[in-house]
């Protein structure tokens, strides 16, 4: 009956669910960024997020801290593995010195990035 509360088999997730169901593995706060990176003092330091819009479609965002230089990245699917592995790809093609490091959200889009790292700047994540 729609008066009736939904059974336990049927409820959605609630966001503290969510939060544990995706664990970020080796997360560095971004309480623990340097100076630089928190004023911005100096290009190389990006920020990473996921946008997503109408009939499962997603894009991911690299945005430089200082110049506000912002990277499009149109993803197929919004799981972490896809999303790190796009990202990644992406931060290869700048050159070493501009990729110093990357600090994500704590969505679950954001949970493969420490583990599928292979551009090797300095993951942070948002404080909980």
């Amino acid at each position: 009956r729609a008066d009736q509360p939904p059974s336990e088999a049927h409820r959605e997730p609630n966001a503290i669910q969510e939060q544990m169901r995706y664990r970020i593995i080796d997360a560095v706060p971004i309480s623990e960024r340097p100076p630089e990176i928190e004023d911005r003092s100096v290009p190389s330091h990006w920020e990473g997020d996921l946008l997503c819009g109408a009939r499962n479609s997603q894009m991911a965002t690299l945005v430089e801290r200082k110049s506000r230089f912002t990277i499009l990245i149109k993803i197929a699917r919004r799981d972490a593995l896809t999303v790190a592995k796009a990202m990644s790809r992406e931060i290869r093609k700048l050159p070493t010195a501009l990729r110093r490091s990357v600090t994500f959200d704590r969505g679950p889009e954001s949970a493969a990035h420490s583990r599928s790292n292979a551009t090797k700047p300095q993951n942070y994540n948002s404080d909980a």
